[in-house]
C-alpha cells in the first residue's frame, strides 16, 4: 500500500466528539483537515457515551480547574449544538430538563446533602427536594426520600451529535479516513510528521493531534505516554425501548446507576466503572445490577424490552484531567483523558485545541492543569 501525503493539512487521529469537534472548530478557520479512525467516525466512546452533561451532579471537591473548565464548556453548549444543527441540517436530541440525583435510603441522603452543601459553597445552582415535593413532581419515582435537582445539569444524544459533527465537518471540506489504525508516530529531527499505520502505511501531515481516546496511549513514539499516564476504563449499558411510553423525561442519577432518555421511548442504563483493560465483554453481573439499581426508582422500566446491551472505553489520565494542547515533539498535539466528561468537553476542547494551533505563543501558559507535558516533567 502506498503512503498518502497531506500538505499543509492538519492531521486529527481519532474520530470521536472530540477529535470531531477539534476538526469542524479548525476548519472553520480555514484549516484544511483530515480526520482518520481506527473504524467509522463515534464508534469508539462516543458510541457508548450517555451524553450527559452533568456539572452539578458530578462536581469533585477541590478540583477548581476541573470546574471552571466544564463551566466554560457547559455556557458554550447551546451556541455549540445550534450551530452543529444550522451547519449539519441534524438534530443532536439537546435537553435542557434540569437533572434529578436520587437518594435512595438514609446513607444516600446523608451523601447527597454533603454534595448538596459543596454545590452551593461553589456556587453550582441546585434544589434539594423533599419527599412530598418528588412524590408531587415525579410520580413515576418510587421510594425517593430526598433528591438534588441540578437546573444546568443537561444532556445531549452522543450518537447523533456525532452524526451531526460529521456532517457539518463535510460541509467545511474536512477529509474522512476511516478504517486506518496508527500505530506509531513518524518523527524527523524532533518534529512529528504524520503517523505510520498497523498496516504499514505512513500518513505524512505538517501537523498531527492524536485524539483518539483510550487508544491514544498505544501509539508509539508519543513522550507523554512513557508512563501509564492514560488507562481505558469500561463501562457497560443497557437500552431500553418504551415505545410510547415515556417514563421520564430528564436524567435521573443515584449513587448506583443513571437513567437517560433519549427520541422515541429509549432509555439508558449505565453505567459501570471498570478497570478491564481493553475487553469488550458485557458482563450478566453488571447487567443484573444496572438493572436492579434502575428497577428501585423506576419500577415501569421492567415491562419494556431490552433493546442492546453495549460497553466502551473512557480514557483516564493518571490525575483524572484531560490532556489538552502540545506534546513535546514539536508538532504534536495531544487531546485526550477526558474520562467521563468527553461529552461535555466537547465545545471547549475543540476550542482550546484550534488556540493552541492557530495561536502557539498566546496559549503557551493557558490551561496549565490540562498541559499534556506536565507527565513527562
Amino acid at each position: 500500500m502506498s503512503d498518502i501525503h497531506f500538505t499543509d493539512q492538519i492531521l486529527i487521529v481519532g474520530a470521536g466528539v472530540i477529535g470531531l469537534s477539534i476538526a469542524w472548530e479548525l476548519a472553520g478557520l480555514g484549516y484544511s483537515v483530515v480526520v482518520a479512525d481506527r473504524s467509522q467516525p463515534g464508534s469508539g466512546a462516543t458510541r457508548a457515551a450517555g451524553g450527559m452533561l452533568g456539572l452539578t451532579a458530578e462536581v469533585k471537591f477541590d478540583e477548581q480547574d476541573m470546574l471552571e473548565l466544564e463551566k466554560q464548556s457547559l455556557l458554550m453548549f447551546p451556541e455549540y449544538v445550534a450551530a452543529l444543527k444550522k451547519d449539519s441540517g441534524i438534530n443532536p436530541d439537546y435537553r435542557s430538563k434540569a437533572t434529578l440525583v436520587l437518594a435512595r435510603d438514609r446513607d444516600d441522603a446523608e451523601a447527597l446533602q454533603r454534595s448538596f452543601d459543596y454545590q452551593k459553597s461553589v456556587g453550582l445552582p441546585a434544589q434539594w427536594l423533599d419527599e412530598d415535593e418528588i412524590e408531587l413532581n415525579f410520580p413515576s419515582l418510587r421510594g425517593i426520600p430526598r433528591a438534588v435537582r441540578c437546573p444546568n445539569d443537561h444532556c445531549v444524544d452522543p450518537r447523533r451529535m456525532t452524526d451531526a459533527l460529521v456532517a457539518a465537518c463535510k460541509v467545511r471540506d474536512v477529509t474522512f479516513v476511516d478504517d486506518v489504525s496508527a500505530s506509531s508516530l513518524i518523527t524527523d529531527e524532533g518534529r512529528c510528521k504524520g503517523v505510520e499505520t498497523d498496516d504499514g502505511r505512513r500518513i505524512f501531515a505538517d501537523q498531527t493531534v492524536i485524539a483518539a481516546g483510550a487508544w491514544s496511549s498505544q501509539i508509539a513514539g508519543i513522550p507523554e505516554f512513557n508512563k501509564p499516564t492514560l488507562r481505558p476504563v469500561r463501562g457497560q449499558m443497557i437500552a431500553i425501548d418504551t415505545g410510547s411510553d415515556h417514563l421520564i423525561d430528564r436524567v435521573l442519577r443515584t449513587p448506583a446507576v443513571y437513567i437517560i432518555p433519549r427520541q422515541n421511548g429509549r432509555l439508558l442504563i449505565g453505567s459501570t466503572m471498570e478497570e478491564k483493560g481493553f475487553s469488550e465483554e458485557v458482563t450478566a453481573g453488571a447487567v443484573r445490577t444496572l438493572l436492579r439499581e434502575a428497577w428501585r426508582i423506576l419500577p415501569g422500566i421492567d415491562e419494556h424490552p431490552i433493546e442492546s446491551l453495549f460497553s466502551g472505553f473512557r480514557p483516564v489520565s493518571i490525575d483524572d484531567r484531560p490532556l489538552l494542547g502540545p506534546s513535546l515533539v514539536d508538532d504534536l498535539f495531544l487531546a485526550t483523558g477526558h474520562g467521563r466528561h468527553g461529552i461535555l468537553l466537547a465545545p471547549v476542547s475543540g476550542q482550546i485545541m484550534a488556540c493552541h494551533i492557530a495561536h502557539p505563543q498566546w496559549t503557551q501558559q493557558t490551561y496549565p492543569a490540562f498541559d499534556p507535558r506536565r507527565f513527562s516533567r
